[in-house]
């Protein structure tokens, strides 16, 4: 609520998902994982899992490996949970006509 006293709402509501049981905050993650060197671009989605009920998955363009994406989300000061279970190494991401990141593309590969 800002100092109006209007309610805004900032992002989108799939920018949020719950993983073990824990709320993963999807751009804080792709924040994380885009800070380090060897990556061009990133995109970070959930995906229904059995276990975890959402599976955080980062899509990347570049080279890397899904522990330095996991401890690189560490590294930013953001809890182990919110680290990426899945990682997904790509030429390039997937967009819309529009030129947005296709989500649902990327969870269809990630699944």
């Amino acid at each position: 609520i800002g100092t109006d006293g209007r309610l805004r709402v900032l992002g989108r509501a799939d920018d949020m998902v719950v993983s073990g049981g824990v709320n993963v905050p999807l751009p804080a993650v792709e924040e994380a994982v885009r800070a380090l060197p060897s990556v061009q671009d990133v995109a970070v989605v959930g995906v229904p899992d059995e276990e975890w009920g959402t599976r955080v998955v980062a899509a990347v363009v570049g080279v890397t490996e899904l522990d330095t994406v996991r401890d690189a989300v560490v590294a930013a000061g953001h809890p182990r949970a919110w680290a990426p279970r899945q990682l997904l190494t790509l030429d390039e991401l997937p967009l819309l006509p529009g030129g947005k990141i296709d989500r649902l593309a990327l969870r269809r590969l990630a699944a």
